[in-house]
């Protein structure tokens, strides 16, 4: 049947949701103190890298400059990951208060 016949219903497909969306009023905050966490980490990381230590005072060869700046990406990923993970938890801890 062509033409736009009112007998013919709807086959409007859905896009799958591969995800959930989240609205939170913590997420920014939360991630943004992560990152800037993560960028005084990885400050402190190439400070250290910089004099040739590690974090106990061992003497060290210098590290490329890819795998320092893979380091500091990671550094900084890590630290805003975790805040996200925290946030998540105070929030199932929220709900768990108030339900």
């Amino acid at each position: 049947m062509t033409g736009g016949g009112g007998d013919v219903p709807s086959c409007r497909i859905e896009p799958m949701k591969l995800y959930r969306r989240e609205n939170s009023p913590l997420k920014r905050p939360f991630v943004t103190v992560g990152a800037v966490i993560g960028l005084l980490a990885s400050g402190w990381y190439l400070y250290c890298d910089s004099q040739g230590t590690t974090l106990f005072g061992a003497a060290k060869a210098a590290e490329p400059a890819w795998k320092l700046a893979m380091n500091v990406l990671l550094i900084v990923f890590a630290c805003s990951y975790v805040a996200n993970l925290l946030r998540r938890y105070l929030e199932l801890l929220r709900g768990a208060k108030r339900g």
